[in-house]
């Protein structure tokens, strides 16, 4: 019986600390927020532990010591008030005799372990926090004792429920010790990662905006030449032009990736934005030897939510990326259409090299791209720009077969 109730008793708290340590996490940098959390879970191990109707006399020597020192381990002050509180007053509602004495050793455990917390007594180790958790709970046991207080317990009972105590203690305190480092590691290594990634991102900047500066600034020290013809003097100012609106270029396109951000969210008619853009990437198809098609297969306007200027801008990346996949020619189509649900489609397909199963997941990670020189960020800018006017980017890839990308928007 005295066995049957502390592992629910255990089992009851661990779960309440489980519970604690998978949403505390979420909750950095907010401390009151936490120990508020952890009360809550604490009052409902409370109620649910009363609602099996334990022994008295198993109340006051395995479950106050114990969710009490859990407490205190975990977030302090608050907790462990709240704690002290509602398990002094199952003293009463449980009929306890010498709850007093009871109180008075929880109280006394629980300033001991306050102060232990502000004077920065509290190690991380496993070590320590079995050592301190073991004086803890020796402290309440010999203070309870101490003042005069005895269990309606045999020896043996006493016995066998005070090492219950002291080894699901420590069970408690190894899970939750085990559990919260295993969050700390990924934690760390999650950083590690960000801060990987920051510094990828500084070199790939340097290295996309210092080439076409350098070159803009070979152009420039050529125009400090004599005997330039006006042929010459405007090749090298239009190259020099070239190199700084590429460096602006770049530059703009990690803008729009670390914040993705459209002007202005207005009806536009998805036919005439496909319409507007035709002089440029029908020249753009016909240079690589590409036989180009526009099919609009629903009649009238199709219209959707966004930005003009970011609109044309993912098309553009898009287009761009289907013809640099066929570099021996091919065929490259864009449709239109509106589905039964209302939304407005948006396909653009190519002939190309295509991707692997493998390639195609990666795609919108940072730096990833299948092309020789490029940073994977347009496509990642593409994304981000869709997903900013509420839309949805699919892809579908097929090694030797060809992309397909699909835009899906919606009408309101």
């Amino acid at each position: 019986m005295i066995l049957a109730h502390e592992v629910n008793g255990l089992l009851c708290l661990m779960a309440a600390s489980l519970i604690y340590l998978f949403l505390s996490p979420r909750m950095e940098g907010r401390r009151l927020n936490r120990s508020m959390l952890l009360s809550g879970l604490l009052v409902l191990s409370f109620f649910y532990y009363i609602a099996m109707e334990p022994s008295p006399a198993l109340y006051v020597v395995y479950s106050i010591p114990l969710c009490l020192t859990f407490a205190l381990m975990y977030e302090g002050t608050l907790p462990a008030v709240v704690t002290w509180i509602l398990f002094n007053i199952g003293n009463f509602v449980l009929d306890v005799n010498e709850a007093y004495a009871a109180g008075a050793a929880s109280f006394v455990l629980a300033a001991a372990g306050w102060l232990a917390g502000e004077r920065g007594w509290l190690a991380e180790r496993l070590s320590h926090k079995l050592m301190r958790t073991i004086a803890m709970l020796t402290l309440y046991f010999g203070l309870y004792r101490l003042l005069g207080a005895n269990p309606e317990l045999s020896a043996g009972e006493l016995l066998l429920a005070v090492t219950g105590t002291y080894l699901a203690a420590a069970a408690l305190t190894v899970v939750t010790h085990l559990v919260a480092n295993q969050q700390r590691q990924q934690e760390e290594q999650l950083n590690i990662e960000k801060y990987q990634m920051v510094g990828q991102l500084a070199a790939s900047i340097s290295h996309e905006v210092r080439n076409p500066l350098t070159s803009a600034l070979g152009f420039l020290q050529l125009l400090n030449k004599r005997e330039l013809s006006a042929e010459q003097f405007e090749l090298y100012r239009d190259q020099a032009i070239k190199g700084i609106e590429q460096a602006n270029h770049v530059v703009t396109d990690y803008l729009h990736f670390a914040k993705p951000a459209v002007d202005e969210i207005r009806q536009l008619d998805a036919v005439q934005e496909i319409e507007n853009i035709k002089p440029w990437a029908i020249p753009l198809a016909e240079q690589s030897g590409i036989e180009f098609r526009i099919d609009h297969h629903s009649e009238g306007v199709l219209p959707i939510l966004g930005d003009s200027r970011k609109l044309q801008q993912c098309l553009y990346n898009i287009i761009k990326n289907a013809v640099e996949a066929m570099p021996n020619g091919g065929r490259l189509l864009i449709e239109t259409w509106r589905d039964d649900s209302g939304s407005v489609g948006i396909r653009i397909k190519d002939t190309g090299i295509g991707m692997t199963d493998k390639e195609l997941a990666r795609i919108g990670l940072p730096f990833f791209t299948t092309k020789e020189k490029g940073t994977g960020l347009g496509l990642m800018v593409v994304i981000s720009l869709i997903r900013a006017m509420n839309g949805r980017l699919t892809i579908r890839s097929r090694p030797g077969l060809g992309t397909e990308c699909l835009l899906k928007f919606q009408t309101r």
